[in-house]
């Protein structure tokens, strides 16, 4: 109850400008998975309850801080590397609707947030995972799985996960997928915030036709298609 009134206050072009300093370095409307492979944004929107009026999704969160026990809200520990605008933004909320007094510990190295972790700490941030094939997640989400931090275990999930390497079909495959991020949205092991990490492309002007793409593997993006305008090239 308490994942899920966090979930419905999260405004993910907050949090993407609290941590890139721009909504344009982050994806609008994202879930857990990258939007290359995961629901289509309105579904994410209504599993988290962010397709509401704000008012109403204040009043929803704060009645399941009721029913969960925390009417008055509690204490809780952000664990950050460094000072982010991010932090502070759903500290604010937190406290604002939902009475959370979130303490920030800020300056710490990667490895003491992993150490503080590991010692049972009940809170941690971090942005929304950026795994490159769904396979990975059993790492995150699996029971058992070595960065595992929230001890989650879903047997449905974890049967999922272990069917994904046998799915060749492409149409089987996204709605496999698409099932396993349903679970973690309606469970909530981590909480949707929008930041993927940022990759950038540069290349010359006078290379053509080399495109974007979501993720970094894919064979739609293949060489023989990629030209050179020579009149283009700086001599």
């Amino acid at each position: 109850r308490v994942r899920r009134a966090i979930g419905l206050l999260i405004v993910e072009e907050d949090l993407i400008a609290g941590a890139t300093g721009d909504v344009m370095f982050g994806i609008p409307g994202a879930g857990i998975l990258h939007p290359a492979f995961g629901l289509p944004e309105e579904e994410i929107a209504e599993l988290m309850g962010w397709n509401k009026p704000w008012d109403e999704r204040v009043a929803e969160a704060q009645q399941l801080m009721v029913d969960a026990g925390y009417p008055d809200g509690f204490k809780m520990h952000i664990l950050a590397t460094a000072a982010r605008g991010v932090d502070q933004i759903l500290a604010d909320v937190l406290r604002v609707h939902l009475k959370i007094e979130a303490e920030i510990g800020v300056g710490l190295g990667t490895i003491e947030v992993y150490q503080r972790i590991d010692e049972n700490w009940q809170h941690s941030y971090s942005h929304t995972l950026d795994v490159m094939d769904p396979v990975q997640l059993a790492t995150y989400f699996g029971t058992d799985g070595f960065y595992n931090y929230s001890n989650y275990s879903n047997p449905e999930l974890d049967e999922l996960l272990v069917d994904m390497d046998r799915i060749i079909d492409p149409d089987e495959r996204r709605e496999a997928v698409w099932a396993i991020e349903r679970i973690l949205l309606t469970d909530l092991p981590v909480l949707p915030t929008g930041h993927f990490p940022i990759n950038y492309m540069p290349y010359y002007p006078h290379i053509k036709n080399l495109r974007w793409n979501y993720i970094s593997y894919s064979n739609n993006n293949r060489l023989e298609d990629v030209w050179i305008d020579e009149s283009l090239r700086v001599k």
